[in-house]
């Protein structure tokens, strides 16, 4: 499972040093891409999928806060954490505002930093589990209409076994598992090796 990051900076001595500190954080981080301004983020992040997006606030052509909101709009899953280098209590109001999931100053202390990048990831954890439960719930109900539309390439069959094992064994679920079906939902997706 990775955890795919999109860093916004617009110096490059600073973007190079929290990219060598987010690789050294956690070798599931990704960075998927950079850029010096939001206006160039934003242009990027329309080909790019991000979990977590970190931005410097005051930057040219489109600030971090700006830039936050423009993808808030399109997108709620993203995670955000603004770098600055100002303690200004506006620039902190405003991002509390946009529900931004940390502040951090420059410069940018180690162990702050993989701290509040430990917690985000943590978060993103928890919520993709309870999105391939649901899946997993569906599929187990036999409810494959329902399933068609969900990206289940992020299901592990480990996973999946577990979910079925543990739905089987539930006594408020009295639920028939059809094999067949299940055989078929596994090769579909990418468990060809794994028929039971």
């Amino acid at each position: 499972m990775f955890f795919d990051v999109f860093v916004v900076e617009d110096s490059k001595p600073i973007l190079r040093n929290i990219i060598r500190q987010l690789k050294e954080i956690d070798n599931r981080i990704r960075i998927v891409g950079t850029a010096y301004n939001g206006e160039e983020a934003l242009d990027k992040l329309h080909s790019l999928h991000a979990d977590i997006l970190i931005t410097d606030i005051k930057m040219p052509k489109m600030d971090g806060l700006e830039l936050i909101k423009r993808i808030k709009e399109k997108n709620q899953l993203v995670k955000f954490l603004i770098i600055s280098g100002y303690d200004e209590f506006e620039y902190a109001r405003q991002a509390m505002k946009l529900q931004v999931n940390d502040y951090i100053l420059k410069p940018v202390d180690y162990q702050e930093l993989k701290k509040i990048i430990k917690n985000i990831i943590g978060q993103i954890e928890i919520s993709r589990r309870m999105h391939i439960e649901n899946i997993l719930e569906l599929l187990i109900k036999n409810k494959s209409q329902k399933i068609e539309s969900i990206d289940t390439g992020i299901i592990s069959f480990n996973f999946f076994v577990v979910a079925v094992i543990r739905y089987s064994l539930s006594k408020k679920n009295s639920i028939k598992i059809d094999k067949s079906y299940i055989n078929d939902f596994i090769r579909q997706h990418k468990f060809k090796d794994m028929i039971w």
